[in-house]
């Protein structure tokens, strides 16, 4: 697969690399992430986008990055990690992507799901949504991005309610339920990495976050001393959204999503994993206390 940008000519090839592709290339054509995402997660998605092996530069300046991470971990808590990742929650959503990471078989993926409602409201609150005319105020609080899901600027296109979701379902966010909707990709995903590939539903990380923690050092096989404390990341409480004022709208986007809850239930299923609201959408039991956008709390 390849592609041609018209960049200007000032730019160099490292801010093609680190800015421009991340920030304006990469959510339009190779997935849904914001652009705020940490360098070395682009490397999938942005850097190989076009190539099934990469240059041998890329994997220097790759590794070079993991060492630098490795060595702030070790300053920061004294252990060094003998295990690497990448954090990209629209891996998944790639065709080739996917098969690029199956191809490395020591790879191990740990896919968490999340309602998929809940899902759907937070991707149309952080790129799409007006804020009741306070947009300004809601990026610097880190609720909004600065562009759409598509990669225009933020300000050029927003909706004063969640009703859009269903209004504009087949209109003007066709491709936004595109790329919300992973029921399709998800069964692939987990044939490429049978065997390698641990289920974690959020119900599992907010209620059992211990017992969780222990399964992962153990799918991991590293050290349970090792294991974190409880933590949420980028949890947003309370009313994101117009859209748990409105049970109407609730319940008919509850069934439009229908299929994505059913890929859910079978995958857990197949994992002989148990959790209690899978099919319960967040607006049941709005937490209004944790807010910390795009970051770590605890």
């Amino acid at each position: 697969m390849r592609v041609t940008l018209c960049i200007p000519a000032e730019c160099d090839k490292p801010m093609i690399r680190e800015t421009i592709i991340p920030r304006f290339f990469a959510p339009k054509h190779v997935g849904l992430e914001p652009y705020e995402a940490k360098e070395e997660d682009y490397f999938i998605t942005a850097q190989m986008a076009h190539r099934l092996l990469p240059l041998k530069s890329d994997v220097a300046a790759f590794n070079q990055q993991l060492e630098a991470a490795k060595d702030a971990k070790a300053q920061a808590t004294g252990h060094r990690p003998h295990l690497v990742g990448i954090r990209n929650p629209m891996i998944f959503h790639l065709p080739l992507a996917r098969h690029k990471i199956a191809r490395i078989t020591k790879a191990k993926m740990i896919l968490i799901l999340c309602d998929p409602l809940g899902r759907l409201e937070k991707a149309f609150m952080f790129h799409l949504y007006c804020f009741q005319g306070n947009l300004a105020e809601a990026k610097q609080q880190g609720l909004a991005s600065n562009f759409t899901f598509l990669g225009s600027p933020r300000d050029d296109t927003c909706f004063d309610s969640a009703s859009v979701l269903l209004t504009e379902r087949d209109g003007e966010l066709k491709s936004f339920w595109q790329h919300a909707e992973v029921a399709v990709h998800v069964p692939n995903l987990a044939q490429l990495f049978r065997g390698r590939m641990m289920v974690v539903h959020q119900e599992q990380l907010r209620r059992i976050p211990k017992n969780v923690f222990a399964s992962l050092a153990h799918f991991l096989k590293v050290s349970p001393e090792l294991i974190p404390s409880s933590t949420r990341h980028n949890s947003i409480g309370g009313h994101r959204t117009d859209l748990c004022h409105n049970m109407t709208l609730v319940r008919a986007l509850h069934r439009r999503l229908q299929r994505e809850y059913d890929m859910q239930a079978q995958l857990m299923k197949t994992d002989k994993v148990t959790v209690s609201r899978l099919r319960t959408t967040r607006c049941s039991e709005i937490d209004q206390a944790t807010f910390c956008p795009n970051a770590e709390c605890a």
